[in-house]
């Protein structure tokens, strides 16, 4: 069924239109920020539809007839899940008793107090002139920069609490321009700030997802799009993982050791990943 150019509407990222189908995966370009996501097919119409009402019926009659299926590393054939996420996706790996065992710990709770910590006090002041934030945010977040660096970080934090809405690209290009350094694992962590159920850019977490971080082209463009591209592929993981079972169940056990922790979904994923490493 041809499906390049149709429109469509995501429970989470709203209007887009369908710019390519390969394989087991459909790319969307979204209206709202103007990024493409990458997400596996069909599984995406478990959380999004066409935006012709009868083409969607249609589109869900085919797929009911056609189910896909792909290839493992054993060269055995499967069915994509019914959640949408990769067959491939790490987490469904995990095993969960290593998770619990690592989750309990002394370092782990210590860690979480201080994110909340963060959080809080990011709620309640002007983090352009809160130095004790700044300082447990510099110290959680390992930011070792120039202090040039520092006064136009919080202050754009400060400035765009109100805004969730913010492209990683936009705010990438932004400081560069203040301050002359591509730091995007930096501006993961300002988004995240401001919009909890953003995933962070962190070697840890992008080596257990596969992901390559280097860009060391001269052409500050290519740079822009391979950084933007990256963390495309970190937030679309996040997201087919939070559809997953797998995914949930290991949210139901961090909720179970950590109760009523006030963390986002994305967030404890992040922590049981930082925990794991």
């Amino acid at each position: 069924m041809e499906l390049i150019g149709k429109s469509i509407i995501h429970d989470k990222f709203g209007k887009g239109k369908i710019q390519s189908v390969d394989g087991n995966y459909i790319i969307v370009l979204f209206i709202s920020n103007g990024l493409k996501r990458k997400f596996v097919y069909p599984g995406i119409f478990n959380f999004a539809r066409l935006s012709d009402p009868e083409l969607d019926l249609k589109l869900r009659e085919y797929i009911d007839k056609h189910k896909p299926v792909i290839e493992d590393k054993s060269g055995n054939y499967s069915e994509i899940p019914e959640d949408g996420s990769p067959y491939d996706v790490k987490m469904m790996r995990f095993k969960i008793r290593v998770i619990e065992e690592k989750l309990d710990s002394e370092r782990m709770r210590r860690e979480i107090t201080t994110y909340q910590d963060i959080m809080n006090r990011f709620y309640n002041t002007d983090v352009s002139q809160d130095k004790e934030f700044q300082r447990k945010y510099n110290g959680f977040y390992k930011i070792r920069s120039k202090t040039s660096f520092y006064e136009p970080y919080y202050k754009y934090m400060q400035d765009h609490k109100k805004n969730k809405n913010i492209s990683f690209i936009e705010a990438l290009q932004y400081f560069y321009k203040e301050s002359g350094r591509l730091e995007a694992s930096f501006i993961s962590k300002l988004l995240h700030t401001l919009n909890p159920a953003l995933p962070i850019w962190d070697k840890y977490v992008l080596e257990h997802l596969g992901i390559k971080a280097s860009n060391s082209s001269v052409c500050m463009e290519e740079r822009y799009r391979v950084s933007n591209n990256i963390y495309s592929s970190l937030t679309n993981w996040f997201e087919n993982v939070l559809y997953s079972e797998d995914g949930k169940a290991v949210i139901e056990m961090f909720d179970t050791v950590f109760k009523n922790n006030g963390l986002t979904d994305t967030k404890k994923i992040d922590f049981v990943l930082w925990g794991i490493r």
